[in-house]
Parts: C-alpha cells; sequence; structure tokens
C-alpha cells in the first residue's frame, strides 16, 4: 500500500478498513453519510442509465438514503425526469417490481411519502391521486388493524405527519380530513392525531378530539386525553373526560398509570384524581387495586393506605399481583412497623403461599427493623420448601440457594422436583441448578425429556434453555424446527423470533410467518395483536437481513496491498 494512502487511512479519519482478503483490502468511510452521497452521484452520472442504476438498488431498504439523494440531484436540473423515475420505480400500478411483502410493508409508500416531504421533486397530479388512494386506503382499514401492525402504523403516520408540514403536502390533510367523520370513533382519533401533530392549531383536528373526549368508549376518550394532555388550553377538558373514564372504566388506569401527574390537572382535579384513586384501592378488580397502589406509592401520597392494599394482595391475589405487591412492599414498607409486624405474623399462616411471600417480602427489605424476623423468615422458608404445594416448593427453594447454610435444603427440593407432574416447574427446577451450577447432568437429562412432551411451550422454553447452556444442542434445535409447525400459533412465532435472532433457518421461518399473515387470512384474524406484530417484525426482519446477503463490499472501496 502506497505511502499517501496509509497516511489517509492513518491520519485522515474518513477511511475504516472493514475487511482483507489475499488479493485486497476493502476500505469504506467512517460515516455512512460519505458512502451514500458518492455512490449517489455515481448513480445519476449518465442520464441514460438512470432507471437502470435506480432500479437495481431500489429493492434494497439500505440504498434507500442513496435513492432519495439521486433523485434530489435529478431534480436538480431535470424535475420532470426525477418525478416520471419516482413514478415508474415507486407508485406505478403495473411497475415490474415491488418490494418483497409490499401489501404488509408499504417500503413503496413509505419512500415516496419520503421524497415529497423532504422536498425533493414536485407532485404530479397522477403521483398525488394514486398517494392519496395509498393513504386513504391504508386510513381505512385502521379500525380492522387496531392494535395490529405497530411497527407500520408509525412509519406510516411519520411520513405521513412530515408532508403534511411542508406547503406541498397541503393536497393530503385535505384528503385525511374526510375520514374525520368516519363511523369509527378509532379511526377518527388516529387522522385527528395526525392534523393535530402537523399543527396544533387545525381546528378541524382540535375540534375532532376534543368531540372524542366525550365519546361513549371509554378507551378512545382515553386515546383523545393522551393527545391533549400537553396542551394547557384544553386542560380543563381533558381533565374532565379522564375522570369520567376513570369513573366509567377503572381499569383505564392500567395502561394510563405511566403518563398520570396529578400536577398537570390543577389543584381542584389533582384532589378529584386522588379522591378517585384512592376509592379504587377497594376495587373488586385486584389489578385495578394493585395500580391504584402503585401509583400513590410512586407518588408518595397516602403510603400507609397504599401499602396495607399491597399487604392484602399479597395475601388474596393471584401469583403474579401477589409477587408484583411483594416487590413493592419489601421497597416501601420498611420502616413501617405496622407493615413489618403485619408480614410476620403471615410468616405462621396455615397458606404456605402466603407464609413464602411474607419471608421472601421481609428478607428482601433493607431495613434494620425487619431484621428481627430474619431467623423466623428463613424458617418460614424451610418450612414452606416441604409443603404439598409444588409452586411454592420451588419459590422457597429457589430463595434458599442464596442462604449458604441452607442450599443443601434448597437442592434437595429441586431435585426432588424435577421429577414433579407438573411439566413448567419441572423446567423451571432444572434452569435454576443449571444456573448455580449444580446437579448439571440430573438438570440436563430433566430437560431433554421435556423437549418430548406434550406442551408445546415447555417444549420451547426447554430447547432455548439447552441452547443458551450450549448443551445438546442438535436435539434442541431439532425440537425448534419441529415447532415451527406446531398448532400453538404463539409458540410457532415465537420459536421463529428465537430462530432468526440467531440467523439461522430464515428460509423455514420466512415459509412459515408468510402463511401466517399472508397466504392464510382466517389464521391470520385469529391471532391476537400482540402475536401479529412479533410475527410482522420477525418477518420483516428477515427480509431485510435477505436482502443484505452477499452485498457487504457494495459501498467498499478494495485497494490491492501492492497499490501504489
Amino acid at each position: 500500500m502506497g505511502r499517501l494512502w496509509r497516511t489517509l487511512v492513518a491520519e485522515g479519519g474518513l477511511f475504516v478498513l472493514r475487511r482483507q482478503t489475499a488479493t485486497a483490502d476493502y476500505f469504506s468511510y467512517l460515516h455512512h453519510s460519505f458512502e451514500e452521497y458518492f455512490a449517489a452521484r455515481q448513480l445519476v452520472q449518465d442520464p441514460a442509465m438512470w432507471l437502470t442504476n435506480l432500479r437495481r438498488y431500489r429493492l434494497d431498504p439500505r440504498w434507500d438514503e442513496v435513492f432519495l439523494l439521486a433523485l434530489g440531484f435529478i431534480s436538480k436540473d431535470y424535475q420532470e425526469a426525477a418525478s416520471r423515475l419516482l413514478y415508474d420505480l415507486c407508485l406505478d400500478p403495473l411497475r415490474e417490481e415491488q418490494p418483497e411483502y409490499e401489501e404488509l410493508f408499504h417500503r413503496d409508500l413509505l419512500i415516496a411519502l419520503r421524497a415529497c416531504a423532504d422536498g425533493i421533486l414536485p407532485l404530479q397530479s397522477k403521483m398525488r391521486q394514486i398517494i392519496q388512494e395509498l393513504v386513504t386506503a391504508y386510513v381505512g382499514r385502521l379500525d380492522e388493524w387496531q392494535g395490529e401492525y405497530f411497527q407500520l402504523h408509525q412509519h406510516i403516520k411519520k411520513a405521513v405527519v412530515e408532508l403534511g408540514k411542508v406547503e406541498q403536502g397541503q393536497w393530503l390533510l385535505e384528503a385525511l380530513i374526510g375520514f374525520l367523520e368516519h363511523p369509527s370513533a378509532y379511526v377518527r382519533h388516529e387522522v385527528a392525531e395526525i392534523l393535530f401533530e402537523v399543527d396544533h392549531q387545525n381546528r378541524r383536528a382540535v375540534s375532532t378530539l376534543l368531540k372524542l373526549l366525550h365519546e361513549q368508549d371509554a378507551w378512545v376518550r382515553l386515546q383523545a386525553v393522551g393527545s391533549l394532555i400537553n396542551i394547557e388550553q384544553y386542560q380543563q377538558e381533558v381533565a374532565d373526560a379522564f375522570l369520567r373514564t376513570l369513573l366509567d372504566e377503572p381499569r383505564a388506569l392500567l395502561v394510563f398509570n405511566s403518563v398520570v401527574d396529578y400536577d398537570v390537572f390543577g389543584t381542584q382535579h389533582s384532589k378529584e384524581m386522588l379522591d378517585i384513586t384512592l376509592s379504587l384501592l377497594n376495587h373488586r378488580d385486584a389489578e385495578v387495586r394493585y395500580e391504584a397502589a402503585r401509583l400513590l406509592l410512586s407518588k408518595r401520597f397516602h403510603e400507609q393506605q397504599a401499602i396495607n392494599t399491597m399487604f392484602m394482595l399479597c395475601i388474596e391475589a393471584d401469583k403474579n399481583i401477589s409477587e408484583n405487591a411483594s416487590a413493592w412492599l419489601a421497597v416501601f414498607g420498611a420502616g413501617h412497623q405496622q407493615t413489618t409486624d403485619g408480614l410476620g405474623d403471615l410468616l405462621h399462616n396455615e397458606n404456605a403461599e402466603v407464609s413464602y411471600l411474607a419471608a421472601n417480602t421481609l428478607l428482601s427489605m433493607n431495613d434494620r427493623m425487619t431484621n428481627q424476623y430474619d431467623d423466623e423468615a428463613i424458617e418460614a422458608l424451610i418450612v414452606t420448601a416441604s409443603s404439598s404445594s409444588d409452586s411454592v416448593r420451588f419459590l422457597a427453594a429457589r430463595d434458599l440457594l442464596y442462604c449458604k447454610s441452607y442450599q443443601h435444603i434448597a437442592t434437595h427440593t429441586l431435585l426432588a422436583l424435577l421429577n414433579s407432574i407438573h411439566a413448567p416447574l419441572r423446567q423451571e427446577a432444572a434452569e435454576v441448578l443449571l444456573s448455580h451450577d449444580s446437579h448439571v447432568q440430573e438438570a440436563l437429562s430433566t430437560l431433554l425429556d421435556l423437549l418430548n412432551c406434550q406442551d408445546d411451550n415447555i417444549r420451547y422454553w426447554a430447547a432455548v434453555i439447552l441452547l443458551r447452556e450450549g448443551r445438546h444442542q442438535q436435539e434442541a434445535t431439532n425440537t425448534l424446527l419441529l415447532l415451527l409447525n406446531a398448532n400453538d400459533i404463539k409458540v410457532k412465532v415465537d420459536v421463529a423470533r428465537y430462530l432468526s435472532l440467531k440467523d439461522i433457518y430464515l428460509y423455514d421461518i420466512e415459509v412459515v410467518l408468510e402463511s401466517l399473515l399472508i397466504k392464510s387470512p382466517a389464521l391470520a384474524s385469529n391471532m391476537t395483536a400482540e402475536v401479529k406484530n412479533d410475527a410482522y417484525d420477525v418477518l420483516y426482519h428477515i427480509s431485510m437481513a435477505r436482502l443484505h446477503t452477499n452485498d457487504d463490499d457494495a459501498l467498499c472501496l478494495p485497494i490491492s496491498p501492492a497499490s501504489p
């Protein structure tokens, strides 16, 4: 390599060595912006090759910025030609090629919206018509897609908002205004929010959002509250709507807890909000009681009442809520003698699960006051480790593993649970033993056995644990491949996500997900929004990964070591 080149690499700060071969060293610019700029310049050097060059890379998402830059360079002197290229490559319904799964990812629509929003080129009437048709068709399906394809919605919403903010995008906003009268309150809200994000002074959008604050559907009211909550001039209407929503649908607190701020509603509404939250501590739904107590504790309001509620949830609620309540008690219960004494009394409760939770909470408290119960709490764990409930025995044994003097009791219990009739407990016991490097062979044997159990979810987790531990990898991988055809769609998608993150068996995964999302509408309609979103994200990842394969050096500069 010549002296000049060595100096450029060592001191210039522009180039980085990507890889080396026997014949050449491959360099690229340190920042992709340089690569994209010069690649775009190269693509538009010969007008006769514009269409060919842009079509060659149009389908690869890594080249989106290059594509937009190239259109910008062409548009500078030849606006009509740039517009025609965008139409031919992205919008023409009869175009030769479309990106994979365009009906799911809408990449062509997104790139066209970006090109227009960036002011790269003016819009011809035909292009306007097609973009309008695509956007309105998308908006028209929002009611059908509630909660689904979240990533797609965010991308399209962002692109429409950006286009709406530039002068030449106003026509699109006018097209959307018609949806403010849509029969679906959900669609009205989504469109109003787009218009509102473009311009907080948009009277039609604001009027629609304010009307939605009085919508019969409490969840739509809640979405409108979220859109307007930070706009000071609407605080009265927003506060009233939120309080009505909480009274009509207390479970709204579950999804709004993270952004509730008493102060944002002003003194009067803060008091009303506080009163409603206090009343929810007595709600029949344990989840609502838990969220109300959590909100009060996080705001340091009425701590003793909230702690008392958490205390009762430890005793009465289901496993997930009681464990979460126990964790909050461990943080906020310290320093409250009444709570500490109450937990101490529960150590001797006849219900083994209650006794365990009390012991776990007391031992988790970092407070001098609770030390008086340490011995009793450990004794309670020892007793519950031999209870009749396998699930409680597991929890107690897991905690005892951290008490050096009692590890033999914990290990003995976990070994016994490897033979439990409950497959999930066998899996959890094996996983804990492996994490503590204890009785490894027995744990591995159990996991191998679980690869053939009837519960597909347990088979999945057993395989994942074995792969994570680097043991019996062939058997575990074969199990995951079989589970790609499981009857349980969630397990199928979980397996697809796991394998895709490992970048293995991508073709098999793609076939399965394509069948679920595109070729089997009946199956797709029965999938939950969460599972469908996972499947969408995995298919998107696989599609992008395949496009990147065998093109690692596309933007690299090969330099022979012998170059002067």
